[in-house]
This record gives C-alpha cells, structure tokens and sequence, in this order.
C-alpha cells in the first residue's frame, strides 16, 4: 500500500502503473486524483487486477490513521 499526502487547499497528484508478469503487462492511468489539506490517500496497489479496471483509493480525510471513505477511480487508458 502507498500513501500520498495532501499538502494545500487543492493537491492533485497524477498516477500511473504498471504490472508486468511472464505473460503481459497491465497499466493504469489516471490524472487530477484530488489529495485535500491533511488528507492521506492510500492506494492498495495489490488489489487491482488488470489493464481496464477501476483501482480503489482508501482515503483518510483528517489524517487520524483511519480510513474515512473509499474511492473507486476508473482507468482513464
């Protein structure tokens, strides 16, 4: 899991992936992820399974180290 940390009124971070195996290699894409004032975004990277699927955030909105509410962000690829 990673975390990225909001440090202004309006953090916005871009993400790309990828995954490579024996066989393939899955990436995923997605620009203007909003990361508010003392929120912490956490990204379960594990938890995504392919090219095309959605990719959940898990987002802790104060900072207190529990999750508020989560996210589903689609692949923008």
């Amino acid at each position: 899991m990673h975390g990225v940390q909001g440090r202004g009124a309006s953090s916005e971070f871009d993400l790309t992936m990828t995954r490579i195996d024996d066989t393939h290699e899955d990436v995923f894409e997605h620009e203007g992820n909003a990361a508010p004032e003392g929120s912490l975004v956490y990204i379960d990277f594990a938890k995504w399974t392919k090219s095309g699927e959605p990719l959940a955030f898990q987002i802790d909105e104060d900072g207190d180290g529990e999750f508020d509410r989560e996210e589903s962000v689609k692949d923008a690829r």
